[in-house]
């Protein structure tokens, strides 16, 4: 008897539904991964908690594997699995379904554990639809190796010979495979890499900096034409995405435009506006560091530094490091960092949030005007056009 009629029914419909969840997990995967890096504005459905959260999990190096993101890869899979489903069944060879799945089960639980492993050791966030998807491959795997004892252990050596037999010569497979490697390999070609942050060197060296006559540093024209307000936060991924576009704005327009900078951590500990479960922790602590800098004069290179900091995901500072870094004392620089004094400038910038109703970082103000998570570069164009012609 063949292993084909042992085949359980309930073994081929888990098949079906387990590539078919996950081809939709992974598609949404996909959606939030590209929508994180893209839209600061946006908020994923599977953003639960500070330690189960998708959004983090995109943002960070690791959510890419070969070039593309996981999630892609993860489409790429349940295709295939669903490819080679539909074939077999479609050639009424049911039995050899648990042949094909198996391998690609043990796979899926493979790079689930490493996966696992990063979230738990490396990114401390975990993304609850990823853990669904880890979960998936489990089942996966579980249900192929309870069906390879159910079928019998002498039927699979044969099987595995049709199997390979019928990938090789089933020329109706030809084009569906054919179809998913051509579409992945254009992806992979063609769309851009909008997760990459291009290193930047700041350089500080000629251009002007100081403090307003409120206290607040600036950077760029002494005389401006465009004065940019900018209110960020240590630990948002915007914000250090776009810091590297207004300090290349500011080095290209070094004489017309200025930056004006404003803490606005959200972490709850600091910002009255923050929920609990949606802070950024230890942001509102960066942004003592920050502070504490400007008192020796070195504001704008440890600012830097807390972006660049942040792009390794470094997420615990050594403020002895920090004070040998913008080569001050030691215990001065701690002195500033706990002082009154700090704390009240950075109560004073969240009230200026708070009044200005900010509720996203990054935001900025020109002119009046208020822009969250993006620069207005036609309108300071067009602002720069006249006053420069």
């Amino acid at each position: 008897m063949k292993m084909g009629e042992h085949v359980s029914k309930r073994y081929i419909r888990s098949v079906f539904l387990l590539s078919s969840a996950g081809l939709v997990i992974s598609g949404y995967l996909a959606y939030v991964h590209a929508m994180t890096h893209l839209d600061p504005l946006f908020t994923s459905a599977c953003t639960i908690s500070q330690k189960f959260d998708c959004e983090t999990v995109a943002q960070s190096p690791y959510a890419i594997f070969s070039g593309l993101p996981w999630a892609h890869w993860g489409i790429l899979y349940y295709a295939l699995c669903l490819t080679l489903f539909s074939s077999l069944r479609a050639a009424n060879r049911s039995e050899l379904i648990p042949i094909a799945m198996l391998p690609l089960g043990s796979l899926h639980v493979g790079f689930s554990l490493y996966l696992s492993h990063l979230s738990l050791t490396t990114i401390g966030v975990f993304c609850p639809l990823c853990l669904a998807d880890h979960l998936i491959g489990l089942i996966f795997f579980i249900n192929g190796v309870m069906e390879l004892f159910r079928g019998g252990l002498s039927a699979w050596h044969k099987n595995a010979s049709a199997l390979l037999a019928f990938i090789l010569y089933r020329r109706a497979l030809y084009l569906p495979l054919f179809f998913l490697v051509t579409i992945f390999v254009a992806v992979r070609l063609f769309v851009p890499p909008y997760w990459h942050i291009p290193p930047s060197v700041l350089n500080l060296d000629g251009i002007q900096t100081g403090v307003t006559s409120d206290g607040h540093q600036w950077i760029g024209a002494r005389e401006p034409i465009i004065t940019i307000e900018e209110y960020t936060d240590y630990r948002c991924f915007h914000c250090r995405k776009l810091h590297y576009q207004v300090r290349a704005l500011i080095a290209r327009h070094p004489d017309a435009i200025r930056l004006v900078h404003r803490h606005y951590p959200l972490d709850h500990f600091y910002n009255p506006i923050v929920e609990v479960g949606h802070t950024r922790q230890g942001s509102g602590k960066l942004a003592l560091v920050a502070i504490a800098a400007a008192d020796f004069g070195k504001f704008w290179p440890m600012n830097d530094n807390l972006y660049q900091l942040a792009a390794r995901h470094i997420k615990a500072v050594n403020l002895q490091e920090l004070a040998d870094f913008i080569d001050v004392p030691a215990d001065d620089y701690v002195a500033a960092y706990s002082s009154n004094t700090s704390r009240e400038k950075l109560r004073l910038d969240i009230i200026s949030g708070i009044k200005n109703e900010i509720s996203a970082t990054p935001t900025y103000i020109i002119a009046g005007k208020t822009y969250t998570g993006m620069l207005p570069m036609d309108e300071i164009k067009k602002i720069l056009a006249v006053e420069q012609p």
